[in-house]
């Protein structure tokens, strides 16, 4: 049987997406985003597939190839890209704003140190667990940012110039290249704390970058985007005015969710497992829906309705309280004997409730009965892609309307789908 990944944000637009699990050597591909669709089947080949656990889910973006997380994780930081906001506070530099930043946005800013002798930095108050911070960092005349809590135990130092960490007390540190060449992403991963400070140090080297060591700046300048403070790592999370969470994605288990296969009395649960692993049905579970950009269960045929229309509104389908109905298909047959009141035309139309569905058709009618034609005119039979057409609210009945009502004579139509 297969299995779905949801991203609770769409990819974007040829972010790569991939995942590898224990059994296998290499990643494999799980597709690439395009801005619009957020569910993915898990592929082996051609084949649906469900990994074994752990597995794992990447996601390569301008943040470089990130390890996605199906459990909330949290950017305690507020205003995590604007450090003119006053949650953060200017110590001995100036802030620049409309920088390019490594997201290709304008929202990066540039520090410029001054003739002050004393530490060069930006800090906000962080009152909340903490146990990763982060910054994405670029040089400009001066070299050297450092990282830490707000004490001399805890920090690192990262050369920008080099992309290598100068050194580091009481933490693990890393610096990776962010991508598009804009600079590097810097983090700390220390022992969670109860509260601190987020706190960024500049320097021109990577002595006087050290937290609670001062120098007289001399207009030297680094560029900052992108702050983050979490408990757990993960990619940049963007905040505001408050913290922000977020589930990189969830992950689901097609376990028995389509109408192809039912268990009734006399069929064991085992019977229908193994019609659900059966190849070809894994195979063609999965259909994409171009409403939505994204894929989806297929559903099979499970209901029909039939109806007599010569009026000019006659309600087709009323579903169960609560349902939807879903239009899969249906054909329309006029009666050999139907008659307007005068010769013409008159246009038969699906509508959702009170909303034309799109789908209308033009017959012409004569005032007098074919009384030597026998039966009825050749069916129109239509057979809806994809999924079919979903209702547009729960409750709504399926009407077919007529443009000019028939004198005489019926249009016979049948239809199937299903109710959800």
């Amino acid at each position: 049987m297969g299995s779905l990944v949801t991203f609770s944000t769409p990819p974007a637009y040829g972010d790569a997406l991939t995942w590898t699990d224990p059994n296998l050597t290499s990643s494999q591909s799980l597709g690439i985003g395009n801005s619009v669709q957020s569910v993915f089947p898990f592929l082996l080949g051609s084949n649906p597939y469900t990994p074994p656990s752990p597995f794992s889910i990447y996601k390569s973006d301008w943040q470089g190839n990130q390890l996605q997380y199906s459990t909330p994780r949290t950017n305690i930081l507020l205003y995590s890209q604007d450090f003119t906001n006053a949650v953060w506070t200017i110590a001995e530099v100036t802030l620049a704003t409309g920088i390019s930043a490594p997201d290709g946005s304008m929202n990066a800013q540039t520090l410029t140190d001054n003739a002050v002798a004393s530490e060069h930095r930006v800090y906000q108050n962080i009152y909340q667990p903490q146990g990763v911070i982060q910054v994405f960092a670029k040089a400009g005349t001066a070299n050297y940012i450092a990282l830490s809590s707000g004490t001399t135990t805890t920090y690192a130092i990262f050369d920008l110039a080099n992309g290598t960490i100068a050194a580091s007390v009481g933490c693990t540190p890393s610096i990776t290249p962010a991508g598009s060449g804009w600079g590097y992403l810097c983090s700390i991963n220390e022992t969670i704390s109860t509260s601190g400070y987020f706190v960024i140090n500049m320097g021109t080297t990577a002595a006087n970058t050290v937290p609670s060591v001062g120098y007289a700046g001399t207009g030297s300048t680094v560029t900052i985007f992108g702050a983050h403070a979490a408990i757990t790592p993960g990619a940049y999370i963007p905040t505001t005015s408050s913290p922000v969470t977020v589930t990189d994605y969830s992950y689901n288990l097609l376990a028995s969710p389509l109408s192809d296969v039912t268990v009734t009395g006399g069929v064991s649960q085992d019977v229908a497992q193994s019609k659900m692993e059966d190849k070809d049905f894994r195979a063609h579970s999965l259909i994409f829906d171009p409403k939505t950009s994204n894929l989806e269960l297929r559903r099979t045929p499970s209901i029909l309705k039939t109806a007599q229309v010569s009026a000019t509104s006659t309600t087709v389908w009323t579903p169960a309280a609560g349902k939807k109905f879903r239009l899969m298909g249906f054909s329309i047959v006029l009666s050999a004997d139907a008659t307007l009141a005068t010769a013409g035309k008159t246009v038969l139309a699906l509508v959702d409730n009170a909303t034309a569905i799109n789908m209308a058709f033009s017959f012409w009618v004569p005032a007098v009965a074919l009384t030597s034609v026998l039966g009825t005119t050749n069916p129109l039979n239509f057979s809806l892609p994809g999924n079919g057409y979903l209702s547009l609210g729960a409750n709504n009945a399926l009407n077919v309307t007529l443009s000019v009502a028939l004198a005489t004579g019926k249009f016979s139509i049948n239809l199937v789908g299903t109710e959800e």
